[in-house]
């Protein structure tokens, strides 16, 4: 009886342990992707933002400083978007 307790007891730890560590793979996997698109956002940001500041238009630049203080009142979660610009 006592042999059978500690047997599933050493089964029950060794899934315990699979589900740990399958558990964390995946936090990581997901927070290596969401960093991956965030990236590519901050990229296309920053490349409208240098685009639009190197425009001769000026209604486009003008567009650009009314949007920029926007984006916190449109994304109110996201505070940081347009903070510093």
């Amino acid at each position: 009886m006592v042999d059978k307790i500690v047997n599933i007891s050493k089964e029950y730890t060794e899934l315990l342990s699979k589900i740990g560590s399958k558990f964390k793979q995946s936090q990581l996997k997901a927070a290596t992707k969401v960093n991956e698109q965030m990236l590519e956002f901050y990229f296309w940001l920053g490349s409208e933002i240098h685009h639009l500041r190197e425009t001769s238009d000026e209604r486009r630049r003008m567009r650009f400083r009314f949007i920029v203080p926007l984006l916190p009142i449109l994304y109110p979660r996201q505070r940081h978007i347009g903070a510093g610009l």
